[in-house]
């Protein structure tokens, strides 16, 4: 594609868009990998696991954290750069039904000998006209993102408030998953 406001709108909006996706991923990964840490601990401080079952929990926790990167490159990959996925998200984003953008797209991508060079001009002016007017942020929807924010912030407000009221369940029962046939006491 060559340079202009499309091409600048549809790279802008590709990578916004990529950001926000792979931010939200990551946002509710954490936020989830720290609630299942605080359930690990509290199982361990109620039932004082023996070294096989920290051993399995810990387990359990790198299997997560390994399909949570595994699961954010998805969301990377989905999120690459492709002009006419990125022109569609914008006019369905915008509700415009007479697709001057995809048009724009498929003529700077792929120009069609068979359609008058007139015509073809007109549409990628058009669709150019229209870039000029928009800004990404218009496009891109953010109230994923700012979800996965708050779950983020309430997972960590949830640890920092635990470990204010029990820093002695933390400094007991995290030294067990981090050496669990180290022979440490359990939490009583």
């Amino acid at each position: 594609m060559k340079e202009g406001h499309l091409s600048q709108l549809l790279e802008n909006t590709s990578q916004l868009t990529m950001l926000v996706e792979v931010s939200s991923t990551i946002c509710r990964a954490g936020g989830a990998l720290l609630a299942v840490a605080m359930v690990a601990l509290g199982v361990d401080a109620l039932f004082a696991l023996s070294p096989w079952g920290l051993i399995s929990v810990d387990l359990f926790f790198v299997c997560l954290i390994i399909s949570a990167g595994c699961f954010t490159l998805r969301q990377a990959w989905r999120n690459a750069f492709n002009a006419r996925r990125v022109a569609r998200q914008i006019e369905t984003h915008l509700g415009v039904d007479n697709s001057r953008l995809i048009n724009s797209v498929e003529f700077l991508e792929n120009p069609s000998s068979s359609s008058s060079r007139e015509l073809i001009d007109r549409s990628i002016r058009d669709g150019e006209d229209m870039a000029s007017l928009i800004s990404s942020f218009e496009v891109v929807k953010f109230r994923g993102f700012l979800k996965a924010c708050g779950l983020a912030s309430g997972a960590i407000l949830f640890v920092i408030i635990t470990f204010a009221s029990a820093p002695r369940l933390i400094a007991m029962v995290l030294p067990r998953y981090l050496d669990p046939t180290g022979d440490h006491p359990p939490f009583t």
